[in-house]
């Protein structure tokens, strides 16, 4: 059996992507959870080829924080007052 072990990075990333999925849950098609998603894994792509941190590729501007900062569309909170929560 084969066990699985996740680096600390990995756990913020997953428990982020966690969060992003349930905030966005019931947000307009150009900003749900699908679309963050796709542009997570184009983020990660890119970053394969150029000299960065990929935590805040993965976490940062481009993808899954940007997402609930800039939104209202879950909950109609303002996004910064959300954040705290997670």
């Amino acid at each position: 059996m084969s066990t699985t072990y996740l680096t600390p990075n990995q756990i913020l990333i997953n428990t982020t992507a966690q969060y992003v999925q349930q905030e966005l849950a019931g947000a307009e098609g150009g900003h749900d959870w699908w679309h963050i998603y796709r542009v997570w894994q184009s983020a990660k792509l890119i970053a394969q080829h150029e000299e960065v941190d990929t935590l805040i590729v993965e976490l940062g501007r481009c993808c899954m924080i940007s997402q609930i900062l800039n939104s209202t569309m879950a909950t109609k909170k303002p996004g910064p007052r959300r954040l705290p929560h997670f």
